[in-house]
């Protein structure tokens, strides 16, 4: 297949799955037969993906594919065995089987992208629009506040995200976004721009997730341009921390008003069921429910209970799906593809970037396992890993 095609390929992916979202997000996933055939629709894409990759013999990690299915089928044959899951169960697992292995095949996919100048470009240019569209919408609900472009719905919790369709999906999103316009900072006033849009606006989307990246991006931004060593840094830190304790009633008064659910949820149930949304609760009944269920070859190969919600923290749903050995295999064989992807490069920022984005995935949930989060992480690292890395 000519370069050039597999790039329409990519660009055309990237758009049809906006649309779908979009489509998800209008109808609010009530129409079962409109999300049944936008998943499939994407599915298509998949399969596409990993035929030309098969077709060109340019497939790698084989073992890799091998090891996880393998993996799978032992989990649920003993839960089948055990009569823990029934055939359907099973055939819903198979469908979040292909959704885990999308990652690799997509990675392999753009890694084999030829060198193409023009088209890198036209990619490059649909992904900028897209987060043009999607902080042009953002500041829409900032402004028109309407429960279709805020964060979570009707509900009076703060937050709006605009055109995506789950909030999980505009953490990724936001996160994937302000990496890629700070790495290019340096090639001009219209990337600085880029980012402070995109910074500001992220700031109103109101999840826990942006705001932890934000706040590891700024460390980063400090210890590598060395603020730490000079007076203003702690002219500038003694002045926040002075304002602070000044307006102390007020900033606490905003900080209830932005996170009006979880400071409730911390009155109630603590401070770890307010940082986590609850998720610490469900980790603990989620334990407790595959300890029952499990064998001792369950733990090594996994088992994933479709009937049972996910623990939404991603590295936990990896090993869960394919045990410790599996969930070992894939994690690590994750991060070393992404790292060696370019040995002739240091790349820092991308390896801090890519470590961000893993530890946030751990809190934040669904990652691996959602096409549209996974597909704008490794744009963006696709694309931060082919710009020659400037002195940020």
């Amino acid at each position: 297949m000519k370069g050039v095609l597999k790039y329409q390929l990519v660009i055309l992916f990237v758009i049809v799955q906006f649309f779908l979202d979009l489509l998800t997000k209008i109808y609010d996933n009530q129409n079962t037969s409109l999300v049944l055939g936008i998943k499939l629709a994407k599915l298509v894409f998949l399969f596409l993906f990993l035929g030309i990759l098969w077709k060109e013999k340019s497939l790698v990690q084989v073992k890799l594919y091998v090891f996880l299915i393998s993996a799978f089928l032992i989990g649920q044959g003993l839960l089948f065995y055990h009569k823990t899951v029934d055939l359907s169960q099973v055939l819903l697992a198979t469908k979040e089987l292909v959704l885990l292995l999308f990652p690799f095949i997509f990675w392999n996919f753009l890694l084999k992208l030829p060198k193409d100048d023009k088209s890198y470009k036209q990619l490059q240019t649909v992904f900028e629009i897209f987060i043009l569209i999607i902080v042009i919408s953002t500041v829409v609900g900032i402004f028109f506040p309407t429960p279709f472009l805020k964060t979570y719905g009707g509900t009076i919790r703060f937050g709006t995200m605009g055109l995506v369709n789950k909030s999980v999906t505009a953490s990724y999103f936001y996160i994937t976004a302000l990496s890629y316009f700070y790495q290019k900072q340096p090639k001009g006033t219209k990337y600085k721009i880029g980012f402070a849009l995109t910074l500001i606006s992220s700031l109103f989307v109101g999840t826990k997730a942006i705001y932890l990246f934000v706040f590891l991006l700024g460390i980063y931004h400090i210890v590598n341009r060395k603020y730490y060593t000079r007076k203003i840094f702690y002219s500038a830190l003694l002045g926040g921390i002075a304002i602070g304790v000044f307006y102390y009633e007020y900033l606490l008064n905003q900080f209830k008003y932005v996170f009006d659910v979880l400071y409730n949820v911390y009155i109630d149930v603590g401070f770890l069921s307010a940082i986590t949304s609850i998720r610490d609760q469900r980790f603990v009944e989620n334990t407790s429910f595959y300890s029952e269920h499990w064998t001792f070859l369950n733990y090594l190969f996994g088992g994933r209970i479709v009937g049972q919600a996910l623990f939404e923290l991603s590295i936990f749903d990896i090993f869960v799906f394919f045990g410790i050995l599996g969930g070992l295999y894939y994690l690590f064989t994750a991060y070393k593809l992404i790292l060696n992807a370019k040995k002739d490069q240091k790349k820092c920022f991308f390896k801090i970037s890519l470590a961000t984005v893993f530890f946030v995935s751990i809190f934040a949930g669904q990652f691996f396992i959602n096409i549209s989060a996974i597909t704008i992480v490794l744009l963006g690292f696709f694309f931060i890993l082919n710009e020659k890395e400037e002195n940020l």
